[in-house]
């Protein structure tokens, strides 16, 4: 995505550019594409990619920005709340991961499942982690 601010607005405009970075740009396309690829099999899955993050991201900035006086300026850590967290969600929430089952007759059956990690929120308080400790789970295994 490209930002760019205008008369105190912050604009942004989406861009093939938007999260892998690679010296030579033909390489930097063919990796692009292999990612959607790997995420998304129609148009139609990448627009709904593109339409939790973008719900995500907007309500996450509504939710932890604050206003230090009383008026129309709000603050928010964008990284500390938003940026760590909207990706999080979207794997525990929308991956969709296939298992499949050996039958007797030697053949795979795939059965499609939906990502089993269910995040405790305000309205699911039933959930197995919160953002924040899934993201600590998460730092640990991968640190």
């Amino acid at each position: 995505m490209t930002t760019v601010r205008q008369r105190n607005k912050l604009i942004i405009y989406p861009t093939f550019s938007f999260f892998l970075a690679a010296e030579d740009p033909v390489q930097g396309a063919k990796d692009h594409k292999q990612v959607i690829d790997a995420l998304a099999n129609s148009a139609e899955s990448v627009g709904k990619i593109e339409k939790f993050f973008f719900d995500n991201t907007r309500e996450l900035i509504r939710t932890a920005s604050f206003s230090p006086v009383v008026g129309k300026v709000h603050i928010v850590d964008i990284v500390r709340d938003v940026l760590k967290y909207v990706p999080l969600r979207w794997a525990a929430t929308e991956i969709v991961c296939f298992i499949y089952n050996y039958d007797k007759s030697l053949s795979y059956n795939p059965l499609t499942l939906q990502a089993g990690i269910s995040l405790k929120t305000k309205t699911n308080q039933s959930g197995a982690y919160t953002e924040s400790e899934l993201y600590d789970i998460l730092a640990d295994i991968y640190s």
